[in-house]
């Protein structure tokens, strides 16, 4: 199993990720908070859920024998991690909050483990989530799964955000950027040998240095130039 960070832990990875996510989002746009609402991304958050819903066989007429697409899974739930964590920072409603029932939606992500049919009603629950605002919710839901599924959210996060910023470089916003090589791989399917070493103990036990050795491999598997390149400190001004 990973490691999984104690309450004390998250919170404080939680916030890193939130000034990260803040920082490429000034990238993007620097009046993000004025020109995005909440909705905005529960909307994102919505639409990445049903992505990943995609990765179940859960179409009872269509080759039901299927296995999930366990590769996607973890794409689609760091993207749903990146947008919580926007919708965190710009205002959710659920902020502190400890609530009996929350606590109950929580334990209930234990049944992505169990069937393509019960994984798929706590990612329902998840878009309910989000179209109520609660995307701190969201975020600790995001990291219980994570644990369910044996997978390293952290290293992933770092290594998206990375891809992300890549993206951007690229020419994504002004729709220029190829997301498929010239081989016909999709450049997230790049991004699962850049942490395939790396255990989530390690990057919460040193979140900048195995931090930047993900941002190293991520930039040089795209060959970004050095001059365009951040570190995990640049990212957290």
């Amino acid at each position: 199993m990973p490691h999984s960070p104690d309450d004390q832990s998250l919170t404080e990875i939680l916030a890193k990720l939130s000034q990260m996510q803040n920082a490429l989002n000034r990238f993007i746009d620097p009046d993000w908070k004025a020109n995005r609402s909440l909705d905005d991304w529960a909307l994102a958050i919505t639409l990445e859920t049903a992505e990943l819903i995609e990765s179940y066989p859960w179409k009872w007429w269509k080759n039901i024998a299927a296995p999930a697409d366990m590769k996607n899974v973890r794409i689609e739930l760091v993207d749903i991690l990146h947008f919580a964590l926007s919708g965190a920072a710009q205002g959710g409603a659920d902020e502190g909050s400890e609530t009996g029932e929350a606590e109950a939606s929580l334990a209930a992500t234990a049944a992505v483990t169990k069937g393509t049919k019960e994984a798929i009603q706590v990612y329902r629950q998840i878009i309910r989530d989000a179209d109520m605002k609660k995307f701190h919710l969201v975020l600790r839901k995001v990291f219980a799964i994570a644990a369910h599924y044996d997978f390293n959210i952290i290293a992933y996060y770092v290594a998206k955000h990375t891809l992300n910023h890549v993206r951007q470089l690229g020419g994504y916003k002004k729709d220029s950027y190829q997301k498929i090589n010239p081989e016909g791989m999709e450049d997230n399917e790049m991004l699962h040998s850049c942490i395939a070493q790396i255990s989530s103990a390690e990057i919460i036990g040193d979140f900048e240095g195995v931090g930047n050795s993900i941002l190293t491999s991520v930039y040089n598997v795209f060959e970004i130039p050095e001059h365009q390149r951040n570190t995990i400190v640049k990212w957290m001004e």
